[in-house]
């Protein structure tokens, strides 16, 4: 994220990490990922993101990706609603997705995607600003 603060694509970030304990074992099962980011270009993400944890050699933990919702639009303005502009999620049959929407927030594609072609949350970011100047949408 500090490239994206950097580069001068997020304005915001209010994700925060959560650990999911085992409780016999006090050893952390899954990570979650969630809340808000904004970004200078006018868009918001807003993120949810389980991870499932397992042991490595040598005691460290290995997290695994395990449920994806990257949710971009850009939020209303001047009078402007609010613009949907892409949204990567597994919220219906379990496999992760792709929608892409118009510059009128009407959905235009329904992409399957496998979990190694997720793309991860900073490329989305970028393309959601990347979305907000490419559709037309006001920027603020």
């Amino acid at each position: 994220m500090d490239v994206l603060f950097r580069d001068g694509v997020v304005e915001k970030d209010e994700l925060t990490f959560d650990d999911v304990f085992d409780e016999v074992t006090g050893s952390i099962v899954q990570v979650r990922l969630s809340g808000l980011v904004t970004c200078y270009g006018g868009a918001s993400i807003k993120v949810l993101k389980w991870m499932d944890t397992r042991p490595e050699d040598g005691g460290g933990i290995e997290v695994i990706s395990v449920y994806y919702q990257y949710q971009a639009w850009q939020p209303a303005t001047f009078g402007r609603r609010e613009q949907s502009l892409v949204r990567y999620d597994q919220a219906h049959g379990g496999r992760p997705h792709r929608h892409q929407f118009d510059a009128r927030g009407q959905q235009l594609s329904h992409e399957p995607l496998t979990f190694d072609t997720m793309p991860r949350l900073d490329a989305v970011i970028r393309e959601a600003v990347d979305l907000v100047a490419t559709l037309g949408v006001e920027q603020s």
